[in-house]
């Protein structure tokens, strides 16, 4: 098996109130597009969706990591947490697979984003993980497993910087868009 884990803590600012930046990040397949490799695959409800980490690595290996989430927002505490469950009343179960230069399994993923109002804009610590025991590709075999381990230690970090990179620069950018058509408030013009 090959262990898959990353996490990428950020801080950053969103241009909206606290109350704002909750209703526009409290929705999975709305903010799912501003994370790269990453996709929607199913939505039970609002709360509940099946998604699936997508990457070719080293240009010859597919990996898909499927994880079923459950958004669970702490309005009270000005927490969202979004993170995986248990989700075979909704979802078919995975079935894994390996081959040569493709794999195909399940693992855990948790945002964490905590919101504190800061005037008028909103400061948001956020966190993302991505964790995953995966099995070796057929054509990972002849590679020693502590070289094989630190070359994926390195590609998750990578690619878990890149997600978060991404999701916090496109989620700022299309906030915009999203309240002049969407939300009706009157700090947003």
């Amino acid at each position: 098996m090959i262990e898959v884990n990353g996490t990428e803590t950020r801080s950053f600012y969103f241009p909206a109130s606290k109350q704002d930046a909750f209703a526009f990040y409290n929705s999975l397949p709305r903010i799912v597009p501003f994370l790269p490799r990453i996709a929607l695959i199913d939505t039970a409800d609002e709360r509940h969706h099946r998604v699936v980490y997508r990457s070719v690595e080293l240009n010859a290996y597919h990996v898909q990591i499927y994880c079923d989430l459950q958004v669970n927002p702490d309005e009270e505490n000005n927490v969202l947490y979004i993170q995986g469950y248990d989700g075979r009343e909704h979802y078919p179960t995975i079935k894994t697979k390996v081959g040569l230069t493709e794999v195909i399994g399940t693992g855990d993923f948790k945002i964490t984003s905590r919101f504190y109002e800061q005037g008028d804009k909103t400061k948001i610590d956020y966190s993302l993980t991505l964790y995953s025991a995966i099995h070796r590709p057929f054509g990972l075999n002849f590679m020693p497993t502590a070289v094989l381990s630190n070359i994926v230690g390195r590609i998750v970090n990578y690619r878990i910087k890149e997600i978060v990179d991404h999701f916090v620069t496109s989620s700022i950018a299309a906030y915009p868009q999203w309240a002049a058509t969407a939300h009706s408030s009157p700090l947003v013009q």
